[in-house]
């Protein structure tokens, strides 16, 4: 599986990352002076609170106190994992995304595995022809009335009915032998024993956009199960990840400005014969939001095709799940359901592919479909069974992103249970928040404290943490917020290279996400001419405090000549940080005596 995502890359994508663009093209923004602006699009609101900052690349709203980086954002806005948010923003700067711990496209062998898996689809192609171990395999395609041309135009091949066919031509070597099992071509068993992971299939070549072989689907042709056997996950390949097709599809996706999806490779390779080449297939999988981020980087119209028996609908549902945090303005789906028994395969023969264009165009959009889903269990003539179509739709909706789309599906069904649109759409947002991801509310941070000041300076402007010193100073500092100033501090001793858009998404899974994210939002409080003297007088503050505090606790405890010689030490150490002079020698060697007690000397 891959590994982490480097810290490194993570920083140096926020960097990169256009903040305004990615967020203007999912929410209006407006020019408000050096930031940008909008109605919030987690609350409803009519003057906009909603403020984008494009020189820390960070958001937030005042309303409702939502805010951190752009990745963030789409964690929020468009219900994404972050992982998926990390891609997602990669994509927009051409960035491939590596890993740790796991395969990238850094791995050393990644060209090799390449090389590999083009020579074993060769391999497999020259033994469907040549060979008469496949004689069955070419009856096959023969009865399923495939022409050879097709054949050849998506490489399939033949996998001999042998253990060690690929192992005897390319892992003589060692090195050999560790792309074998790296590509999950070859299987080790415990005993070392390695033998090949196709035998006796019907080989299906999967390549990915730039047509490289990836992996492979094996359909066996004698007794024996799995009936079709895909490629594990490798370096390469990601079996959720990845459509069958797609790279031959491409320019007649194009051309067409749609994507048919199907649900096997030889329906793939029949509709391309009759003509209807923007087809893909998933891997005997589901389909995912990733597939689906997939299809709309080359078309806005995605057209699902499923057979019309239980297994079809059960298909379609998991497709509407994935596809509905996707469903961003612009973005067109629909659904069609063949007759009982057929599937795209056995229809365009049957029908011919002027009949199977008709149904594409007369396909069921969306919005009808999810209707007619929502509806097939419910009388909304009653009252209850309105509160439970309400109830239902809830859940679509949380999915769903701001938009055109979501307020129409809505007002729709305000229409249908006869309820006020605005009313019924202000419900559901605000339902939708308090299913969002929950964090503990940290306590508020009075606007003009110390504290506050000295954490939005350094929240802001991480590099000036120098000039905070030894945090064990603020030990005698009463207030409860010092912990956040103590603990933001040590973090940026540890990390003392950060920006503070990498900051924010360190604290991302924090409970004191929200309030970094509120000190950012509060530059205006703190943009003074010289905030490192600034900075200093604070903590020269917090010190003097953290001494007056401890000095009276020696008020009536003085039991003993260290104790004198400590209060004594304190003392002076006041007066001097009365005086501003926090940077001299003077209280730099007075710090020193109070962590050295057998030391002190009497001032």
């Amino acid at each position: 599986m891959p590994g982490r995502i480097p810290q490194q890359f993570i920083s140096d994508l926020l960097a990169q990352a256009d903040i305004v663009s990615i967020i203007d093209s999912r929410v209006r923004l407006t020019k408000s002076g050096k930031e940008y602006k909008a109605c919030c699009p987690f609350h409803e609101e009519k003057t906009p609170s909603f403020f984008v900052n494009p020189v820390r690349q960070f958001f937030y709203c005042f309303g409702c106190g939502k805010g951190g980086t752009v990745l963030n954002f789409l964690m929020e806005y468009s219900n994404l994992d972050y992982r998926t948010a990390i891609e997602e923003v990669a994509a927009t700067v051409g960035l491939e995304v590596p890993t740790e711990g796991g395969w990238s496209e850094t791995d050393g062998d990644i060209p090799n595995l390449y090389e590999l898996m083009s020579r074993a689809q060769a391999l497999y192609e020259t033994k469907l022809w040549k060979s008469t171990e496949a004689e069955q395999a070419r009856s096959y395609i023969e009865s399923r009335n495939i022409s050879r041309e097709i054949v050849k135009k998506f490489g399939l091949g033949y996998a001999p009915n042998q253990w060690d066919f690929l192992l005897k031509q390319y892992g003589r070597s060692k090195t050999g032998r560790r792309l074998l099992l790296k590509s999950g071509m070859v299987i080790e068993k415990e005993n070392d024993k390695r033998y090949d992971r196709f035998r006796d299939r019907l080989m299906f070549p999967i390549i990915d956009r730039r047509d490289r072989v990836i992996g492979f689907g094996g359909r066996i042709i004698s007794e024996g199960e799995p009936k079709y056997l895909n490629s594990p996950e490798t370096p390469l390949f990601h079996k959720s990840n990845e459509l069958f097709g797609l790279n031959h599809a491409l320019p007649a996706i194009s051309s067409s400005k749609r994507v048919l999806v199907v649900e096997g490779y030889t329906d793939v390779l029949a509709l391309s014969q009759y003509g209807i080449e923007y087809a893909v297939a998933a891997l005997g999988v589901a389909t995912t939001t990733y597939h689906i981020r997939e299809l709309f980087r080359s078309t806005s119209q995605i057209v699902f095709c499923f057979d019309g028996d239980e297994a079809g609908r059960h298909a379609a549902r998991r497709a509407l799940e994935a596809v509905l945090p996707m469903m961003y303005d612009g973005n067109l789906v629909s659904f069609v359901f063949l007759p009982q028994g057929q599937d795209p395969d056995s229809l365009v023969r049957a029908e011919g592919a002027a009949g199977l264009e008709d149904r594409i165009s007369n396909a069921i959009p969306i919005a009808d479909y999810i209707f007619d889903t929502l509806f097939a269990d419910v009388d909304i003539s009653r009252i209850d069974g309105q509160a439970k179509f309400v109830t239902d739709f809830e859940t679509i909706f949380r999915k769903l992103p701001e938009g055109f789309f979501r307020r129409r599906m809505s007002t729709k069904v305000a229409e249908l249970v006869k309820e006020d649109p605005e009313i019924l759409y202000f419900r559901l947002v605000r339902k939708g928040r308090s299913h969002g991801r929950k964090r503990s509310t940290p306590t508020e941070l009075p606007k003009n404290s110390l504290i506050t000041r000295a954490l939005a300076i350094l929240v802001q402007n991480p590099q000036l943490n120098k000039f905070v010193g030894n945090t064990d100073h603020f030990a005698g500092v009463l207030d409860p917020n010092i912990n956040l100033l103590i603990e933001i501090s040590q973090f940026l001793n540890k990390h003392q290279d950060i920006e503070s858009v990498e900051l924010i998404n360190c604290f991302r899974d924090s409970e004191l996400f929200e309030q970094i994210c509120r000190l950012m939002s509060l530059e205006r409080r703190v943009a003074t001419q010289d905030l490192e003297n600034e900075l200093k007088g604070i903590i020269c503050n917090l010190r003097l405090m953290s001494v007056k505090q401890e000095l009276k606790q020696f008020e009536n405890s003085i039991e003993s000549d260290s104790d004198l010689k400590r209060f004594l030490t304190l003392t002076k150490l006041r007066q001097e940080l009365e005086k501003g002079n926090y940077d001299s020698d003077i209280i730099d060697s007075l710090e020193q005596k109070m962590h050295k007690k057998q030391t002190v000397k009497l001032v």
